[in-house]
C-alpha cells in the first residue's frame, strides 16, 4: 500500500502563547479527525508532528494513521524561525518519501499544514524550496491571527487559509486528501511523486 504523507509544522515559539496555541490544538485535532472517518486514509494515511522556534523538534516522526496518538503542543522560549522548519522538512523529505521507480509505486505527494501566527522573526528565504522542492508537496498555510501576511506567504505558496474559517480548511483538506486516490492520474513510473491537479478557487484563497 502506498502511504499519504501528512506533515504537521506547528510553531510553538512565545508568540504562540495563550489562545494561539489552543487554537492551533484545536485545528490540528479536527484535520486528524477529517483523516481518521476516511478509511481508505486509514489504510495508507502517515502522519509526522514538527514543532519549531528558535529549534524544530521531530515530536512524531512518519507513522502509520492508526498508531498515531495525537501530542500535546507545549509553548517554548524562543522566536519563530520558519527557514529552520523548512530545512528540517525538506531533509526529512528525501529521508523519509519512497519515490517512483521502476517497479515501484512512490508515496503520493505529501501535504504539509504550516500553523503559524504570522509573525516569523528570521529573515526568510524560500529560494532552497521554491528552486527545489515546488511541486513535491502541497504546502497550506493555516494563520492564527487577522494577518495573514499574503506579500510574505505568497511567496512559497498560494494556499493561505486562516484557522477562523474551518468550513473552508476541511473543503481543502478533503481535495488535497481524501479525493485524489479515487481520481484518474497519469502514473509516471519517471517522477518523483504523483502530482494533483490544481485546487478549485472557491475552496483556497488565491494570493
Amino acid at each position: 500500500m502506498r502511504r499519504f504523507p501528512v506533515y504537521f509544522l506547528i510553531d510553538v515559539s512565545d508568540f504562540m502563547a495563550g489562545s494561539s496555541i489552543k487554537q492551533t490544538q484545536k485545528g490540528m485535532s479536527s484535520i486528524i479527525q477529517r483523516i481518521k472517518s476516511d478509511p481508505y486514509m486509514l489504510e495508507m494515511g502517515t502522519i509526522s508532528v514538527i514543532t519549531f522556534s528558535e529549534k524544530v523538534t521531530c515530536v512524531v516522526p512518519l507513522i502509520k494513521l492508526v498508531d498515531f496518538h495525537e501530542p500535546m503542543l507545549q509553548i517554548e522560549e524562543g522566536k519563530s524561525s520558519i527557514d529552520r522548519v523548512l530545512d528540517f522538512l525538506m531533509e526529512d523529505m528525501d529521508k523519509t518519501l519512497i519515490k517512483t521507480a521502476l517497479g515501484q509505486k512512490g508515496d503520493w505527494m505529501p501535504v504539509v499544514f504550516l500553523f503559524t501566527n504570522c509573525i516569523p522573526t528570521d529573515n526568510i528565504s524560500f529560494t532552497r524550496w521554491n528552486n527545489s522542492y515546488w511541486g513535491m508537496a502541497t504546502i497550506v498555510v493555516i494563520t492564527i491571527s487577522d494577518d495573514m501576511n499574503t506579500q510574505l506567504w505568497g511567496q512559497l505558496t498560494k494556499n493561505v487559509v486562516n484557522l477562523k474559517e474551518k468550513e473552508s480548511l476541511m473543503r481543502f483538506f478533503r481535495f488535497v486528501c481524501i479525493e485524489p486516490p479515487y481520481s484518474s492520474f497519469n502514473h509516471n513510473i519517471a517522477d518523483d511523486v504523483v502530482k494533483l491537479p490544481p485546487s478549485p478557487d472557491d475552496i483556497t484563497i488565491i494570493i
